[in-house]
């Protein structure tokens, strides 16, 4: 028998008795020790829980032995599943990494770790008192939410996690973030709770600095604000008190150039003719400054304008004032836009103006004022076939008093593009342009509000 039913104690490793020696030496059902192993003729072991009894004889005598042999080796592997993670838990519980209690579903804890207990206050004496209760410990804002919490972990099971509140032991409010789980065959689940006091504190702090950024940027942009204004009302000051003596010495000339021309030598006129020009000059820079300031004191009054319809208007009066016969003229339709009808015009004649002037030396000029769409909205756009500029100069193009082209290769103040991105930016919107030198230029703009017809 020894040969056959080899049987060894799991844990010392020692040779087990045989039950069938047992039951035939006294007669009575004997059951195997607990993790107790077979080891098999292949070198196999296998644990087993198994019993042995007596088969009797008609006069009582032990005739034979009845052993029943029961394959423990899913049993095993199970336990050792449910120790490793009853190991697992009991660390958990123990860390003090986060708060865990065992609880019921009508406020009651019946354990808690040290972890749990020592953020709230309390002792394990008054847990096993019953003074720990997480109804009593919930203030009453988070009651109607903890009576759903419940509703949810007894129909599923499971709790997600969100964040509430607990009374200290002391009175105090401690912010968390509560989850759960039922536990299988009971009426308790398992919950854990995180501390979120040092994370509510720094979310207030950084709350309060937001707050006082906002403030500091508010304050600041006001200041900025009222030195705009400050500043836009001395220029237009000292552009509108220039114009009196300006006009003075313009007229003095043309009194020198009509009257006194036989008082002068050659030199003396071109004199009095270098300050006619330079008063004209700077009569033109004052009007530029002037309408420049005006741009940014008018109010704004947007309605649905046609830039189609402006641009032809525009073109007729620069034909009656410059004739271009041989100039082309092509203006697209879905031209409307959302703007300020009198700024409108403004940026019409700026941009159709400037397309004029610099292609005035080409055999064929052409104009083209057309729309193309970006991401739904209308994008308006203005092109010509004149000099154009240089890309790495797009940037000082529209700065007021910036010009690319000398005055006396084309005539201007420099004032017209920068006019045109003031009034587009007081709508919300934006104006660009393209160009390579002496391949013409195209000018974008888009405003908000302005989209695709459907």
């Amino acid at each position: 028998l020894p040969e056959v039913f080899h049987i060894i104690s799991e844990d010392t490793r020692q040779i087990a008795e045989s039950p069938v020696e047992r039951v035939l030496r006294e007669g009575v059902v004997v059951g195997l020790a607990n993790h107790t192993a077979l080891l098999a003729k292949d070198g196999v072991e296998r644990p087993i829980a198994d019993s042995a009894a007596p088969i009797r004889d008609a006069s009582g005598k032990v005739a034979g032995v009845v052993l029943v042999f029961h394959d423990m080796t899913v049993e095993r592997a199970v336990e050792r599943k449910l120790r490793q993670s009853e190991q697992r838990f009991r660390r958990l519980f123990e860390s003090g990494v986060l708060g865990i209690i065992v609880a019921d579903l009508v406020g009651n804890i019946r354990d808690a770790n040290d972890a749990f207990l020592s953020l709230f206050g309390y002792t394990n004496d008054d847990l096993r008192a019953g003074h720990v209760r997480w109804s009593e410990m919930t203030p009453p804002k988070w009651q109607a939410r903890d009576a759903e919490a419940v509703k949810e972990l007894g129909a599923t099971g499971v709790l997600r996690s969100y964040e509430k509140e607990y009374f200290h032991k002391d009175g105090t409010v401690v912010p968390i973030v509560l989850g759960a789980a039922m536990i299988e065959g009971s009426d308790e689940c398992i919950c854990y709770v995180l501390d979120l006091t040092e994370r509510k504190r720094a979310e207030s702090a950084v709350l309060a600095l937001n707050m006082e950024l906002e403030l500091r940027v508010e304050q600041r942009t006001e200041q900025l604000r009222q030195l705009n204004r400050e500043l836009e009302s001395f220029s237009y000051s000292v552009a509108h008190d220039l114009r009196a003596p300006l006009r003075g010495i313009a007229g003095f000339a043309e009194v020198l150039a009509d009257d006194y021309a036989d008082k002068f030598d050659a030199e003396g006129l071109d004199c009095v003719a270098e300050i006619r020009s330079n008063a004209s000059r700077m009569a033109q820079l004052i009007d530029a400054l002037l309408s420049l300031s005006r741009v940014n004191r008018t109010d704004l009054h947007p309605v649905n304008v046609d830039l189609g319809v402006l641009a032809r208007e525009v073109a007729d009066e620069l034909e009656r004032l410059n004739p271009r016969p041989a100039l082309e003229l092509v203006v697209g339709d879905d031209l409307e836009v959302v703007i300020d009808p009198l700024l409108a015009r403004t940026v019409v004649e700026n941009l159709v103006g400037n397309a004029w002037k610099f292609t005035r030396d080409v055999a064929a000029p052409r104009i083209e004022v057309g729309s193309t769409r970006e991401d739904g909205a209308i994008v308006v756009f203005v092109r010509d076939n004149g000099v154009g500029f240089d890309m790495k100069y797009v940037e000082k193009l529209f700065s007021p008093f910036q010009r690319l082209h000398t005055s006396t290769e084309f005539p201007g103040t420099g004032i017209g593009l920068a006019n045109i991105q003031r009034i587009i930016k007081r709508h919300g919107g934006k104006v660009w342009a393209e160009s390579a030198d002496g391949m013409g230029a195209t000018f974008f703009l888009q405003l908000p509000g302005t989209t695709e017809k459907t």
